[in-house]
C-alpha cells in the first residue's frame, strides 16, 4: 500500500501525522510519500528530516501549489502499492488503522474505503461524507451507524482506493482544485 500525504504549509501537523504512520502495525509494508505543493513554511524539509531513516518514505517536491487533485495525481504516478491511501497532513491514525482498513475493504469486496473519522477536538464521530443524493441532487449526509458499513462517497481526508481503479478512472479530476473531488472520483 502507498500512503500519499499531500502537503502545503503543514509544519504544525506533519510530525504527528508522520509519527502515526511510523507506528502502523503494517509500517514495513507501506510506501510513504509526502508530496509537497511548494510550501513556503519549509515543511517539505521537515518531512524529509522526520523520514530520513525510513527506507520506505520519501518527499516529492512539486515546485508549485497544484491543489489537492493534481498534487495527489502527480504523486500517485510515483507509486507501487496495490492500494493508494490519500491522507491529509492534519490527520493521524490509530496504530492498527491501515491494517484493519485494508482487511475490511477486502472482506467487503469494496474498491475504496475510509476509516472511521473522529474529530480530534471533541472525539465526536464525524458523519460519512455522503449517503446518497437528496431530492434536489445535493449530497446528503448519513449517520455514522455501525462499522463497517457501506457509504456512497468516501471522504477525501483519508481516502483508500485500489490503484488500478484510480488509474482506470483517470484519478482526481484536476478541474477541481480542492473540495468536491472525492464526490467526483
Amino acid at each position: 500500500m502507498t500512503v500519499i500525504v499531500l502537503n502545503y504549509n503543514g509544519a504544525r501537523w506533519l510530525e504527528r501525522c508522520l509519527s502515526t504512520l511510523r507506528a502502523q502495525t503494517v509500517f514495513e509494508q507501506l510506501e510513504i510519500i509526502v508530496a509537497d505543493n511548494a510550501s513556503p513554511d519549509k515543511s517539505d524539509l521537515l518531512a524529509a528530516q522526520l523520514m530520513k531513516d525510513w527506507p520506505n518514505g520519501r518527499v516529492i517536491q512539486h515546485g508549485a501549489n497544484l491543489g489537492f487533485c493534481e498534487g495527489n495525481n502527480r504523486a500517485a504516478r510515483h507509486t507501487t502499492g496495490r492500494y493508494l491511501f490519500f491522507l491529509n497532513n492534519d490527520t493521524w491514525l490509530e496504530p492498527d488503522c491501515l491494517e484493519k482498513l485494508v482487511r475490511t475493504v477486502q472482506e467487503m469486496g469494496a474498491h475504496a474505503g475510509e476509516p472511521l473519522i473522529i474529530d480530534y477536538e471533541d472525539d465526536s464521530i464525524l458523519s460519512p461524507v455522503g449517503a446518497g443524493f437528496d431530492l434536489f441532487g445535493l449530497l446528503s449526509l448519513g449517520e455514522p451507524g455501525s462499522c463497517p458499513h457501506e457509504v456512497f462517497v468516501v471522504g477525501g481526508c483519508s481516502y483508500l482506493i485500489r490503484r488500478d481503479l484510480f488509474e482506470r478512472v483517470g484519478g482526481f479530476d484536476p478541474v477541481f482544485y480542492m473540495y468536491a473531488d472525492e464526490f467526483d472520483l
